[in-house]
């Protein structure tokens, strides 16, 4: 019953990635415009970078540059826009999996199925189908930032009172997620001051 009760709950994420790819053939913008808009617009970003990697990224965002670092190393390996964003699509659905596996790690005894249904919740969110379809930089900032947070609740779980690999990758995943979008760097004062209660002060 349990089996089965799992395959369900896999079936289920399955046919919502799907959900996904349809809406990247169908153009969905079910924000309106400007997911779309942005787009279009910071592909310039992409395209200066290629003349400059130190160019200045404010004539086209706010945001610091690491996802446009990527797109543009997609699309030198591509060489197509439309790939580079179909690449980033499927990319997202890494999200509702980093999700799951976070809170699996969180809630070891909770029912797994439960987990995977409240992961699979993500392909209904908006924000989310917007960005993954328009390869927004929410994707690349929250999949780095979902990696930092899973290390951080093994290193946590481990009550390791020491630097470890735990530690480096969770601090190294956060410092990418910052370097995709700046407002990640609040989170950095909250994983200081549990360094601060936790480690060794000569390890902190």
């Amino acid at each position: 019953m349990k089996k089965n009760q799992f395959v369900v709950s896999c079936l289920i994420f399955i046919l919502f990635a799907i959900s996904i790819a349809i809406g990247f053939f169908n153009g969905e913008a079910i924000s309106g415009a400007g997911a779309k808009r942005d787009f279009y617009f910071t592909w310039n970003y992409v395209l200066a970078l290629e003349n400059n990697i130190f160019v200045d990224p404010t004539t086209w965002t706010i945001h610091t540059p690491l996802h446009y670092l990527i797109l543009f190393s997609l699309n030198k390996v591509f060489g197509s826009q439309e790939i580079v964003r179909f690449a980033m699509t499927i990319i997202s659905v890494v999200i509702p999996i980093l999700f799951y596996l976070n809170l699996k790690i969180k809630f070891p005894t909770f029912n797994k199925n439960i987990l995977i249904l409240l992961a699979t919740s993500i392909f209904l969110y908006p924000s989310y189908r917007y960005s993954a379809i328009w390869a927004n930089s929410h994707i690349t900032g929250l999949i780095f930032f979902l990696l930092s947070t899973y290390q951080f609740i093994k290193w946590e779980k481990s009550s390791s009172v020491k630097i470890n690999l735990t530690i480096i990758l969770s601090s190294t995943f956060l410092a990418a997620a910052i370097y995709t979008r700046q407002y990640y760097a609040f989170i950095f004062f909250y994983y200081l001051y549990v360094f601060f209660l936790k480690l060794y002060t000569k390890e902190f």
